[in-house]
């Protein structure tokens, strides 16, 4: 009897133990984006805006400066000169900030995940066209800020991407 109930629990206890235990979180490598930014505002045309005073358990993990020409992760090369910032915010969902003169289709439909426009709303007194992707998970905001083009993204409710883009300064 007991070797039956052995057999029975045995494999009950092993599934368990494989549906129920995951891998470890991936570390967030932190980047600093001190140098990145500094290169955008002396060498951009436009206006460039990054988060400021996030609290500390907001990490970046990107920040680059893109020179017309140069290769995007969506194998085209940059139109114009392309702001790119990344934060992972405490609750592990990532926020993109992408600021250019020109900001080809593609990139937008890649940051966006091909959203659809919405309504407009007012965020420091700018108009932000509100975005949603096609299976309402990544909602982006749009907007023109001295002679630029600026989206911001993430997977999250709009009224957590509007608090982030709040923090958006020059």
């Amino acid at each position: 009897m007991f070797l039956s109930l052995a057999v029975i629990l045995v494999p009950i206890v092993v599934i368990y133990y494989v549906f129920t235990t995951g891998p470890d979180d991936y570390p967030v490598e932190r980047v600093d984006p001190t140098s990145a930014l500094s290169t955008a505002r002396a060498e951009a045309k436009f206006p460039v805006l990054a988060p400021k005073n996030l609290p500390e358990n907001w990490v970046c993990n990107r920040a680059a400066w893109i020179r017309t020409g140069e290769k995007l992760i969506t194998d085209e090369t940059a139109p114009a000169d392309i702001w790119r910032i990344s934060y992972i915010g405490p609750n592990k969902i990532a926020y993109t900030v992408v600021q250019s003169e020109r900001i080809s289709q593609k990139l937008e439909r890649r940051t966006t995940r091909e959203g659809v426009p919405l309504d407009a709303v007012q965020i420091s007194g700018v108009a932000w066209q509100r975005l949603l992707s096609k299976d309402d998970r990544t909602r982006a905001l749009r907007a023109e800020v001295g002679g630029s083009t600026i989206i911001v993204a993430a997977d999250t409710s709009f009224e957590a991407l509007i608090e982030f883009a709040k923090t958006l300064s020059k």
